[in-house]
């Protein structure tokens, strides 16, 4: 039973993915030995970083898909992005494609920096509160307005829309963040409780899976 580790405060490891591209083969070797060293952890959670794959050449579209099916950041060091990629500014050292995140920079320090800078936005800045419940998540959904929705079991305790939330496969955690809806059938709730059957939806997250376990926290 995935529930019978819930509830322990012990620290949890988040694995951040990336993808590398960059200008010549000497530099893949650099980053991926500088953003493997990298580590970042406070009273919650553990980041480390996990790159998914690394090439050399301009970023392209295809890496823009790659990155959406794995959940990842692009690191482009020393490249462009390619004609079939239309970003938009969205802050210093990165660029923002479909609201998805690409950290650019010729000069490898500057990167690394935007890298920690990333990781750190992963870690907690409070604690996360009380252990208030857990739920299992049962099955996947598609819905056409909110789009996946995890049709879930409340194995303890209370799940709150206000909660702060911690998703973990396996014992890791894979997502932290917050529940923007709930629902029993096709009634809203802002509470669930023990035993309850519910489809919830999260901020910004959609990849979760049946057998994720939900941890929900209040201030």
């Amino acid at each position: 039973d995935p529930s019978t580790h819930i509830g322990k405060n012990e620290i949890k490891t988040i694995y951040s993915n990336y993808i590398i591209k960059c200008d010549k083969q000497g530099s893949i070797e650099v980053l991926k030995n500088c953003m493997l060293k990298l580590q970042k952890e406070d009273s919650i959670c553990k980041i480390k970083n996990k790159i998914i794959y690394a090439d050399i050449g301009n970023v392209t579209s295809s890496d823009i898909k790659y990155a959406t099916s794995f959940n990842a950041t692009i690191i482009a060091f020393g490249v462009k992005l390619s004609n079939d990629i239309k970003g938009s500014k969205n802050s210093k050292g990165s660029k923002n494609h479909n609201n998805y995140p690409i950290i650019y920079s010729n000069v490898l320090y500057e990167l690394i920096e935007n890298v920690e800078k990333e990781m750190e936005k992963k870690l907690s800045k409070k604690p996360m509160g009380e252990l208030k419940g857990t739920a299992q998540i049962l099955k996947v959904f598609n819905i056409s307005k909110l789009g996946k929705v995890a049709g879930c079991i409340v194995k303890k305790g209370t799940i709150s829309i206000n909660s702060n939330i911690r998703i973990l496969r396996n014992d890791k955690v894979i997502y932290m963040g917050k529940i923007i809806s709930i629902k029993i059938v096709k009634e809203e709730k802002t509470q669930v409780t023990e035993a309850d059957e519910c489809g919830i939806g999260f901020d910004n997250f959609l990849d979760f899976e049946p057998n994720d376990i939900i941890e929900a926290y209040e201030n």
